[in-house]
């Protein structure tokens, strides 16, 4: 007797019929007989292709190429742009796409914005995401030990006047009105934040004073950050979207990182509360309010010449100890407290020497806008870790501008130090496209003033 594994109800001896064969084939193939039916049947509308819907476009398959291409190119400049030095990107990001349709033309622009929002604040979250990854801590937050936390509910002051003072025992993040806090350290310069129009005043405070009351065990969960120190400043006044102005405080925490063969990293993390709807990136990049912009780029300027020592001491044998590294973080930090007084100061009036010095044709800024106007295109760069546009001049004079042309600063760098930036990533070269529309901001500052040549950014 057969056993019923080897002969089922529906199995036939070879070289028989069954009148089920012609009902059931086996799947994957396709007999005559269906290929005969489906070529009498009516078509469907959507298999025949028409000159308008070609197969490829219908099915995406000409274009899929040239989409992934444009899109992962500009996704992967995007997250380079956002990562620390040094950080890798992932092997690929996760993205949902919301695409709405409209039926009438006249409402494609704002479903084109729609679309853009929502797929750049999916960008910004896995920016986010990455750079905490990367760095150990969330932009714009204080890290908290009690929580274990990156990012929690004490990790950011609830008020815009407060600023970041340290830890209490437990690793809780305390937070100070500013004027309060400079009341209680003797500055004389308090009246400046309550006059008409308060006059920003910036003050350093120590890594060692920021954790003095941290106990150990609750400072474990920051490694391996070091808070190396701050400078606290304000009050800048920043515009409400429905009139008036917000008096803002900001911490600025200088954050050391060593990788594992111990090379340390430091970066800049500003920590503030802004009045909605302002987004602190973009009021910086924008320049809502200038002198605080400045402010910031002048602080990252001076934290990163603390990075380029030590990779020049790497490379010629002298290295920096990491106490001579945190030395000179806290001069940076001191520096950059004390670029807010030089400014206001210059703010209320040039001396006479000042403008000799402006006019002085020694001195790289004097010949920014020549220098700039005159550049070849393999001599201007995107400074990724800044966001500024460097021109090379010559006698390695480099210019510091912004998109629409503004010049911020100018500096006489070696070749060595020229070489370096741009072999490290950190300067590559600008797309065609910036320096075109550089060239036509700097065209239009030369028209506007002729004998401007140090076109440098206003308070």
């Amino acid at each position: 007797m057969s056993s019923p594994s080897s002969h089922s109800p529906d199995s036939v001896p070879d070289g028989e019929d069954s009148p089920k064969a012609s009902k059931k084939r086996p799947s994957g193939k396709r007999t005559a007989s269906s290929r005969k039916k489906r070529t009498s049947a009516k078509p469907r509308p959507s298999s025949t292709p028409s000159p308008k819907n070609p197969p490829d476009q219908r099915r995406l398959g000409g274009r899929a190429p040239g989409i992934y291409r444009g899109l992962a190119s500009w996704i992967e400049e995007r997250l380079a742009e956002d990562l620390p030095d040094g950080g890798a990107l992932p092997d690929h990001i996760e993205l949902t796409v919301r695409l709405p349709f409209v039926g009438d033309r006249r409402k494609w622009r704002r479903a084109e914005r729609e679309f853009r929002l929502a797929f750049e604040n999916q960008l910004d979250a896995i920016c986010d995401q990455l750079r905490t990854d990367e760095l150990g801590y969330r932009d714009g937050h204080a890290f908290c030990p009690w929580c274990a936390s990156p990012i929690c509910e004490h990790s950011i002051p609830h008020d815009p006047r407060a600023i970041f003072i340290g830890y209490n025992p437990t690793g809780v993040p305390l937070w100070r009105d500013l004027g309060s806090w400079l009341l209680d350290q003797g500055d004389d310069r308090l009246d400046r934040l309550y006059e008409s129009r308060p006059l920003p005043l910036a003050r350093r405070i120590d890594g060692d004073a920021l954790t003095a009351e941290l106990l150990p065990e609750f400072g474990e969960s920051m490694r391996p950050l070091v808070l190396v120190g701050a400078v606290v400043a304000g009050y800048f006044m920043v515009p409400r979207p429905q009139g008036g102005e917000q008096a803002l405080a900001l911490s600025a925490l200088a954050l050391e990182r060593r990788s594992l063969a111990g090379a340390p990293r430091y970066t800049l993390n500003i920590v503030a509360t802004l009045p909605p709807p302002h987004h602190l990136p973009t009021l910086l990049a924008e320049r809502v309010v200038p002198i605080l912009s400045d402010w910031v780029a002048n602080l990252r300027r001076e934290l990163s010449t603390v990075q380029d020592r030590w990779i020049e001491g790497t490379s010629t044998g002298r290295r920096l100890s990491i106490g001579e590294c945190r030395a000179l973080v806290e001069r940076a930090l001191e520096n950059g407290a004390n670029y807010l007084e030089k400014r206001l100061r210059r703010r209320q009036g040039r001396t006479d020497h000042a403008e000799e010095r402006s006019a002085d044709p020694e001195r790289p800024t004097a010949s920014a806008l020549s220098d700039a106007l005159a550049a070849s295109n393999d001599s201007i760069f995107h400074d990724r870790r800044e966001r500024t546009i460097i021109v090379r001049g010559p006698r390695n004079r480099i210019h510091v501008f912004r998109g629409d042309g503004t010049h911020i600063t100018s500096i006489l760098y070696t070749g060595e130090s020229i070489r370096d930036r741009i072999g490290q990533g950190r300067w590559i070269p600008l797309e065609p496209a910036r320096i075109e529309a550089l060239r036509k901001g700097l065209k239009t500052r030369r028209q506007l003033d002729p004998t401007d040549e140090d076109v440098s950014a206003g308070s």
